[in-house]
């Protein structure tokens, strides 16, 4: 478990972190336990570029990969979001077991609070449904020329259609259509991610740091130089759905 999301947690920190305020001091989660994962992913993936110098298009695997980093980043976030509303409820006296039957929202966290760049996380959530439901794009011809314009989209409900344009984001104006979700869209659902940790971090204690100095792949020294690194190598190639 990932104690109180903290990445290097001292046992008497993490597990007595808000003793005083709350009936009972444990607090489960993945959080941080997330990092690993993507670093993994990340790592991987830069090493098939490497291996294959030659390669001008996203492959299946490529674009499955990408895929499944910006899904790993948004459940991570998700928990992260999920603690810093614990402390808002603990603060607050509320009495966490009688609350904890509430669904909780992620994205209307988001919506509601005072962060500079909220609706930019709105986008990353948005992009998690697009990819976890498998919003489907249709076409009319069957092997149409490129660049592929989709005619007409099958899924999604009103929320998400009304943030999106064109197969994009308007906020961000990142890919939507998971066929074509690519390096720019891990690029920038990171730096998203990222920004939404750190204020996490900075307004709620109990989330601890976010560097992810545990992540350390090759030359990257944390989390973010991993994926970076590795998606910025995607992006420079020439890039072409299949």
């Amino acid at each position: 478990m990932g104690w109180v999301g903290v990445c290097n947690p001292q046992p008497e920190q993490a597990i007595y972190a808000n003793k005083e305020k709350m009936s009972n001091p444990y607090i489960t989660m993945i959080a941080s336990e997330w990092v690993d994962p993507i670093a993994d992913l990340s790592a991987s993936w830069q090493k098939r570029m490497v291996a294959n110098p030659h390669i001008s298009h996203m492959t299946p695997q490529d674009r499955g990969t990408c895929c499944a980093i910006i899904l790993l980043f948004v459940v991570m976030l998700e928990s992260y979001t999920v603690r810093a509303d614990f402390d808002i409820e603990s603060e607050e006296g509320i009495d966490i077991k009688k609350s904890s039957v509430r669904k909780f929202d992620a994205r209307g966290w988001w919506e509601k609070s005072n962060y500079h760049a909220k609706e930019d996380v709105v986008d990353v959530f948005v992009m998690r449904d697009a990819i976890a439901h498998n919003h489907l794009y249709g076409y009319d011809d069957p092997h149409p020329a490129l660049p592929i314009k989709y005619t007409h989209l099958d899924g999604g409900d009103n929320k998400f259609r009304s943030r999106t344009r064109e197969g994009r984001l308007t906020r961000t104006g990142l890919s939507c259509i998971p066929g074509e979700i690519g390096p720019n869209e891990v690029i920038g659902i990171s730096r998203i991610s990222e920004g939404a940790l750190r204020f996490l971090c900075e307004k709620f204690p109990g989330v601890g740091e976010v560097d992810f100095f545990i992540a350390r792949r090759g030359a990257a020294k944390n989390l973010w130089e991993c994926v970076f690194s590795a998606a910025d190598m995607a992006s420079r190639l020439k890039v072409r759905t299949i």
